[in-house]
């Protein structure tokens, strides 16, 4: 199992992906309107958690990654 944490903004957001130790695998920067490019980052990962730190617009991403 891997662990992201989303810092999500307006325009883009930064993600970083970790392994059960903490051990950082991938570190991204994507614009919102990357949806495609957002959606093959999260497929080619695998199995993982994810917490999105956003102020209200964060649905939109969550319908995009989620399972």
């Amino acid at each position: 199992m891997l662990y992201a944490g989303i810092d999500l903004h307006r325009r883009f957001m930064i993600v970083a992906v970790e392994d059960k130790q903490g051990k950082l695998l991938h570190s991204n920067r994507f614009e919102c309107r990357e949806a495609d490019k957002i959606r093959t980052f999260f497929s080619r990962i695998g199995a993982f958690r994810a917490v999105i730190e956003s102020s209200s617009s964060y649905r939109w991403l969550y319908d995009l990654i989620a399972p």
